[in-house]
């Protein structure tokens, strides 16, 4: 008995039991569902961690933005400045003068003939009296052109009085009507001829004395000697600084002041001195002489000397540090000293209108540091204490 079955009676295995077959077509499209829900199922969890990590990177970029735009931002705001407005005040003015101690006489002498040096009565150190004989030079040529110039105003003589007879005598006989009247005139002519010759005599004897005095040097003010020959038969050139003399009984302080200082000095105002350091400091008490009416082009301040008397012995060339008193005192403004700009002797910084402003100062420091304004800056000023080595003109700023 055979036992083929017909294909169309099997079941699949995947039916359950009792249940419906089902086709092969509905079969193959649910595999394909479950596995598009498998698929959907896997892609979720990813699709959010890609989410999740692009939202962090947006942060995290925001978050470095952040800083950085509040940094653009804090750099852009004008930066905020303190300011302080000066103090009316009153000053006893006293003006700083520096310079160096000169003698109030000096010169360097030199003999106006040229010869070898015969006498030498000083040496260096020395101090002479004035008209004290310092040396003389070989003058033997000088006294024998001296002597022939003194004989030749003796010959002179001689022919004018052999002239002025001639010339009576001729003048009488004239008058007589002895001679004609040209022998007056000529013998008149001779006498005066006679006068020439000994006016040039004279002027001749003149000039070999002054040769001979030439051969001499005497000391023009009394002084102490800094330069002199070593030895006598040197030979000393005419014009040629032979002698230095200096009078420091009396010295003369040179110096400068400010040309904004210069109105308030005045001649005869006194100067308080001070030469030297630590235990060899002295000081000393002068008066200005001199305050010059122009400023030097190289420096723009205004040359100044003052006098005085050297009772202390102090060293010609030394230089001195002082202060000139000006008398009365006057208005000036006081500024903390931190007002003043870095790296400035003379600026300060005003707000303006949110705005910075360069103004140069006139002033001193007084005994505790603080700027005393002159001129630059008014009470009603708002001054910036402490700006910024960076600030300048037209910076814009915020002011409290």
């Amino acid at each position: 008995m055979s036992t083929h079955q017909d294909p169309s009676s099997e079941m699949t295995t995947d039916s359950p039991v009792g249940a419906a077959p089902v086709p092969p077509a509905k079969a193959s499209a649910l595999s394909k569902a479950v596995v598009a829900l498998l698929l959907v199922g896997l892609a979720v969890p990813v699709v959010g961690k890609i989410r999740a990590a692009q939202q962090k990177q947006v942060a995290m970029e925001a978050d470095r933005k952040n800083p950085a735009a509040e940094a653009s931002a804090k750099e852009a705001a004008p930066p905020t400045v303190k300011t302080v407005r000066a103090t009316a005040v009153t000053w006893k003015a006293e003006i700083p003068f520096d310079g160096t101690l000169q003698p109030i006489h000096e010169a360097a002498l030199a003999f106006k003939a040229t010869g070898p040096l015969a006498v030498l009565k000083v040496k260096v150190g020395d101090f002479v009296e004035k008209g004290a004989l310092l040396g003389s030079l070989d003058a033997s040529e000088a006294g024998a052109s001296a002597g022939a110039a003194a004989a030749q105003v003796k010959a002179a003589q001689a022919q004018v009085a052999l002239a002025k007879d001639h010339d009576d005598l001729q003048t009488g006989l004239v008058k007589s009507g002895a001679a004609p009247g040209v022998n007056a005139i000529q013998s008149g002519k001779q006498l005066t001829l006679a006068y020439a010759q000994l006016e040039a005599a004279k002027a001749q004897a003149a000039l070999a004395g002054a040769n001979i005095r030439n051969h001499t040097l005497s000391a023009p003010f009394a002084g102490y000697v800094t330069q002199a020959p070593s030895s006598v038969g040197g030979m000393v050139i005419a014009g040629q600084p032979a002698f230095q003399l200096k009078d420091v009984a009396r010295l003369k302080m040179v110096g400068t002041i400010s040309e904004s200082d210069a109105p308030l000095v005045k001649v005869d105002a006194e100067v308080l001195l001070t030469v030297g350091e630590g235990p060899s400091k002295r000081t000393a008490k002068a008066k200005v002489v001199a305050v010059l009416p122009s400023v030097d082009p190289a420096t723009r301040r205004v040359p100044v000397e003052a006098e005085l008397d050297n009772e202390q012995k102090l060293l010609a060339g030394s230089f001195a540090r002082a202060t000139v008193s000006a008398g009365a005192e006057v208005p000036v403004l006081e500024l903390p000293a931190a007002t003043l700009r870095p790296g400035s002797q003379d600026e300060v910084l005003v707000v303006k209108k949110g705005k910075l402003t360069l103004k140069k100062i006139v002033f001193v420091r007084a005994a505790n540091g603080a700027l005393l304004v002159r001129s630059g800056v008014s009470a009603e000023d708002e001054i910036v204490v402490s700006p910024s080595p960076e600030a300048k003109d037209g910076d814009k700023v915020t002011a409290p």
